[in-house]
C-alpha cells in the first residue's frame, strides 16, 4: 500500500474519516428516528389543518 501523501487537507480528512466511523450506530439510528417522527407529526398536524371546512 502506497504511503500517503503529505498534505494538511489529507491529514484533515483522514481524521474527520475516523470520528465519523467512530460513532456508533446506535446513536446515528436514534437520532435519526427521532427527526423522522418530528417529520410525521408535523406533517399529520399540517395536513389536518389546511383542509378547509364547508360550513352550509
Amino acid at each position: 500500500m502506497k504511503t500517503p501523501p503529505d498534505n494538511p487537507d489529507f491529514d484533515r480528512f483522514t481524521e474527520f474519516t475516523r470520528r465519523v466511523l467512530s460513532v456508533p450506530h446506535l446513536e446515528i439510528k436514534a437520532q435519526l428516528d427521532a427527526e423522522r417522527e418530528a417529520k410525521r407529526t408535523s406533517k399529520s398536524a399540517s395536513r389536518v389543518s389546511a383542509v378547509p371546512t364547508k360550513q352550509a
